[in-house]
């Protein structure tokens, strides 16, 4: 699918790069309005690595595949969103909307965030 490309929504044609677009600002806007631990609903940087990024996968597991690399210094957003998958000690799922504003969901280690992220 080609992300111009019209989608029927409710009556309404919505190219789909926009579809993605209200996704993303609908889990930011919940982010901001939820309450609870500081952790479910921060946006957390990522550290300086020696490869100079972080692996968000899809999986809470160093061998589970490679979703996106996130550069140091940029933020991922966790929230009430939360896949099937159990609860890992050590890992978080959230998401990383990358430069051409594309969101991408997956899990990361704690280990590898600021230490304000709780």
């Amino acid at each position: 699918m080609h992300w111009e490309e019209e989608l029927p929504i409710s009556g309404h044609t919505q190219s789909l790069f926009s579809t993605m677009t209200l996704a993303a600002a609908a889990m930011l806007g919940a982010l901001a309005a939820s309450s609870g631990k500081a952790s479910a609903t921060a946006c957390c940087e990522v550290l300086r690595t020696k490869d100079g990024f972080v692996a968000l996968r899809k999986g809470p597991s160093p061998s589970a595949p490679l979703i996106q690399k996130v550069p140091s210094g940029r933020e991922i957003c966790f929230g009430t969103v939360r896949p099937e998958t159990p609860h890992s000690p050590s890992w978080d799922f959230g998401m990383f909307v990358d430069d051409a504003k594309v969101p991408h969901w997956g899990w990361v280690n704690k280990r590898l965030l600021s230490k304000q992220c709780g």
